[in-house]
């Protein structure tokens, strides 16, 4: 049996009165890329704190590659989990390098292991070395998310997680964008967890997509599944809404 990277088991989650999840139950298979998409409010950056975390569940289990999720005491394990989020959350007042090589720094590796995996990064993700020395404001969108990029895999983490790292970029640099990050995920072999909305983007990264309504998995299975067997009503008129011209894992969304 092959092992999952994340589990979620019956899990349920409320904040104040708004019962977010509601014994959500599935699994992101090692190395490979796994969607969650959905409406918003459906309960998809829950799961993602749920990973790293930041809260815990009201019932269930969360199971890291077999464990439960770290939590901020444990730094040898929060390592192994990098995250990218919308707005990438750079520090505004560090420069490109120290954004991404921080946590490093603070483990206390020494400058030519650093300037190493900078170069390292900085060629996987196509970020121009003269970029290194801006600051955050000084840097496009897309860069921004490159750094973003570049700083959660420097410690070489076993899973990725990813919020709608895309959605605030404009149209064209999202294309690129879109095309770079899976052939970053396939040459890694990387294991993903990336939130979306959109049915062309989780068409697009997906090898797995769990459809996620009102906090429970609608369906789970690939785009194909989605699209020619959908498992309710709600996930035939999501399909139906988002479909459009596109259709298939064969190009990434541009609109």
């Amino acid at each position: 049996m092959i092992r999952s990277m994340l589990q979620l088991e019956n899990v349920t989650k409320q904040f104040s009165n708004k019962l977010v999840l509601r014994g959500l139950s599935f699994r992101a298979p090692r190395g490979e890329t796994t969607v969650l998409l959905g409406s918003s409010g459906c309960g998809k950056s829950t799961v993602l704190r749920l990973a790293l975390g930041l809260t815990s569940p009201d019932s269930g289990r969360v199971r890291l590659d077999g464990q439960p999720p770290p939590d901020a005491s444990n730094a040898e394990r929060r390592q192994r989990v990098g995250t990218v989020t919308q707005a990438g959350g750079l520090f505004p007042h560090l420069t490109a390098r120290q954004n991404i090589t921080l946590l490093a720094e603070d483990m206390g590796w020494d400058a030519p292991r650093l300037e190493t995996r900078l170069r390292e990064l900085t060629d996987l993700t196509r970020l121009p070395t003269d970029a290194l020395d801006r600051f955050p404001l000084q840097l496009s969108g897309g860069q921004r998310q490159r750094v973003a990029l570049a700083r959660a895999l420097f410690l070489d983490p076993t899973i990725l997680l990813l919020d709608e790292p895309l959605s605030a970029l404009d149209p064209v640099i999202r294309y690129e964008l879109q095309r770079e990050l899976r052939a970053i995920f396939d040459s890694l072999e990387q294991t993903v967890v990336l939130v979306t909305h959109d049915l062309d983007e989780a068409a697009w990264f997906g090898h797995t997509i769990v459809m996620l309504d009102q906090g429970v998995a609608a369906q789970v299975g690939t785009f194909e599944d989605l699209v020619e067997r959908p498992a309710t009503p709600t996930v035939e008129r999501f399909v139906r809404a988002q479909r459009g011209h596109r259709a298939g894992r064969g190009a990434p969304c541009d609109d």
